[in-house]
């Protein structure tokens, strides 16, 4: 019957396949327009439009490449329908809710049914999670059309979540499409950051490489980005972020996703002990040893005494070379000679006051604990024989009732043959937090300090030898 064939050089014979057997034999082309007199069909209408929606839904399960485009010139068809009759198209979209008759962009050909389909302002929000509708690219379809027909524009924390997600496992070993995709993934950051989202909703994004480093060109977590405000440049250790540039709402999603509000003392000594996988025993560059030696100043500034006694600190040596921090010694006595010294010395660029607060050894330190210990580095040594406590108190009994001391310093000096002496009170009361022993803090001050510009000489040494019997002739 004419009725049931389609005008091959119409334009809906685009809504037709070829197996549907529709078209008039090659025999009859020259009879075209009788068949259109005779009702051979060339027009679209609302029934057709609706036919050719459920022939594709029929068709859902295994569509081709033509049934996707019967699809797309359906779609055509509906939009230039509703701009010429928006109120009847209307009606029409909303009965063809239950069919799935929209083609989706994607790899996989698929037929879906407008409800869960969307728009393509939503794409690189949701292409991995969801279906989005392909349109085709000469022909600009309005986001109120889109809304009639039925697609869907709402995006979720977990469609942004599997997107990024999705965007990582694209750029794993590509990294020029690293970086084609980054720009896609700081927006679907940005978005996650403007929406309510839970700890637990994000909690798997923190291994996921995000954050995007320009000098570096590397993706690398948020557990690799701080908002501390140090002096120090620690990329490619830590990228820093400042907090004002990022906005509060990116701010508390980084921190969310592992960012660092501020550096631990464990990062810091971290961060030495990576520059130390890479050196080893070799010297460190000009530009690692001051960033190694800023970290250690900024350790000393912002930890205590006792929590770095429990941290594992890497300093350069005097050949720029990193060693543990107790194999090293701060030389606060170039003057003594320590013939039996076998360590090594913090490099010169660590200030004394950074040494102390990490607990260096002092040479000074070292040679009077090896005084202590009887095997002192320089000098003869002497005893008594008989107990010194003993010995002064004995003395001090023998002086009388009243003791002038500063009268017994001056007669100290003429005996030995001074003729000038200085008296000095020194009001200051220093620290006993590293005094040798218990016994010591009462040696902090203040004190009363006498000297005389007589030189110390070897009489004297015997002299403190045969304390009471002294050595003036």
């Amino acid at each position: 019957m004419p009725g049931e064939l389609v005008d091959p050089q119409s334009s809906i014979s685009g809504l037709y396949l070829k197996e549907e057997n529709v078209f008039p034999k090659e025999c009859y082309r020259e009879h075209t327009q009788k068949l259109i007199e005779l009702g051979m069909q060339t027009s679209v209408s609302e029934r057709l439009l609706k036919s050719r929606a459920e022939l594709l839904n029929n068709r859902k399960n295994n569509p081709s490449c033509d049934v996707q485009q019967v699809a797309i010139n359906v779609l055509n068809f509906l939009h230039g329908y509703w701009k010429s009759k928006p109120d009847e198209c209307k009606k029409l979209l909303q009965s063809l809710q239950d069919l799935s008759f929209l083609p989706n962009k994607g790899t996989v050909l698929k037929l879906c049914r407008p409800g869960i389909m969307w728009t393509p302002t939503t794409e690189d929000f949701v292409s991995f999670s969801k279906d989005v509708i392909s349109l085709p690219s000469d022909q600009h379809f309005s986001i109120s059309f889109l809304e009639d027909l039925g697609l869907r524009l709402d995006v979720s924390v977990d469609d942004v979540v599997n997107q990024l997600k999705g965007y990582h496992e694209e750029c794993i070993g590509t990294p020029l499409k690293s970086l084609a995709i980054h720009c896609k993934m700081k927006r679907n950051i940005k978005k996650l950051s403007s929406m309510q989202y839970s700890q637990t909703e994000v909690d798997e994004l923190k291994t996921v490489p995000l954050f995007f480093d320009e000098e570096t060109k590397e993706l690398v977590t948020m557990s690799h980005v701080t908002f501390d405000e140090l002096s120090v440049n620690m990329s490619p250790f830590f990228f820093k972020e400042n907090k004002s540039i990022v906005g509060t709402e990116m701010y508390n999603l980084m921190v969310s996703l592992g960012a660092n509000v501020k550096c631990s003392d464990e990062d810091l000594c971290n961060v030495i002990q990576k520059i130390n996988n890479l050196y080893g025993d070799i010297p460190l560059s000009e530009d690692n040893l001051g960033r190694v030696v800023s970290i250690l100043s900024i350790l000393e500034s912002r930890t205590s005494d006792d929590r770095r006694r429990n941290l594992t600190i890497l300093a350069p040596n005097e050949d720029g070379i990193l060693k543990d921090i107790t194999q090293l010694h701060y030389n606060d006595a170039p003057w003594i000679e320590l013939e039996s010294f076998t360590g090594c010395y913090i490099h010169k660029s660590i200030s004394r006051s950074v040494a102390e607060s990490l607990w260096v050894k002092m040479v000074k330190s070292e040679a009077l604990e090896q005084f202590s210990a009887g095997d002192f580095p320089f000098g003869d040594p002497f005893g008594q024989n008989e107990d010194l406590t003993t010995r002064t108190k004995n003395i001090l009994d023998e002086y009388c009732g009243d003791i002038d001391i500063c009268k017994e310093m001056l007669q100290n000096a003429d005996d030995s043959g001074a003729n000038d002496v200085h008296f000095i009170i020194d009001e200051r009361t220093h620290k006993t937090n590293r005094v040798f022993n218990h016994n010591s803090q009462h040696m902090q001050g203040p004190s009363l300090m006498v000297y005389n510009n007589k030189n110390f000489e070897q009489h004297d040494y015997k002299g403190l030898e045969n304390l009471g019997i002294g050595s003036k002739r």
